[in-house]
């Protein structure tokens, strides 16, 4: 017998206030609490306006951080959602680009809780559509973050040169530190220019064709 009376609603908001869905909307004010993931993607105030006009109240609405997610494993979450509430966890794009709440929802899955995704418009269709790119014609993605404790993550270079190996694109997503912000394309080429020094595999140079997208969907893209 499932010890889980409540619901857990994973809603994706799109990449703008327009690509929230009626789906979305619908759940986000049936819900009892509204929880906002605003870490895998750059957090920006005015999500929370976007709420309210939806008819989500902001006292009903709490951010929450890599920490909460991440170091307490959703604890914060699964605490209403065992206590019979109905919980809505809101995030930019699409819910499941991101693998924390991949993780989240298997877990509230093996808990015996009523799971219901709710998807939308992501960065990775979205950026592969609007510059006019082939879906097929994309091999395997990282992401590019900051260098740890002085230490290079090599792994998004070799990502890279094995999908030009096959013939293939690369898609990158860039990393987003709480104290630091988005780590933006200039410093992400330098990253991707220290590993091909230290890796040697002649994937990147000064000379190779980089497409960024930088605030996709909205009017200053």
């Amino acid at each position: 017998m499932s010890i889980c009376s409540g619901e857990i609603y994973f809603v994706g908001l799109g990449l703008c206030e327009k690509h929230i869905t009626l789906e979305a909307a619908e759940l986000l004010r049936r819900a009892d609490r509204v929880f906002f993931e605003g870490y895998t993607s750059f957090y920006h105030p005015d999500v929370i306006d976007a709420l309210n006009r939806i008819g989500v109240s902001r006292e009903n609405v709490v951010v929450l951080s890599r920490r909460d997610l991440e170091d307490k494993s959703g604890e914060v979450l699964l605490r209403e959602v065992l206590n019979g509430k109905k919980v809505a966890l809101s995030t930019i794009g699409d819910p499941f680009i991101a693998t924390t709440h991949s993780v989240l929802k298997t877990m509230f899955q093996k808990k015996g809780c009523r799971v219901k995704y709710v998807p939308s418009v992501n960065i990775l269709s979205y950026s592969i559509s609007s510059t006019g790119l082939f879906a097929y014609k994309f091999g395997e993605s990282a992401t590019i973050v900051y260098p740890r404790d002085g230490i290079l993550s090599t792994y998004p270079y070799i990502v890279m040169a094995e999908n030009l190996k096959r013939g293939l694109h690369t898609f990158f997503f860039l990393d987003i530190d709480e104290e630091r912000g988005p780590l933006n394309a200039k410093e992400a080429v330098k990253l991707l220019l220290e590993a091909e020094k230290i890796e040697g595999r002649r994937a990147f140079s000064e000379e190779r064709e980089v497409i960024v997208v930088e605030r996709a969907a909205w009017p200053d893209e």
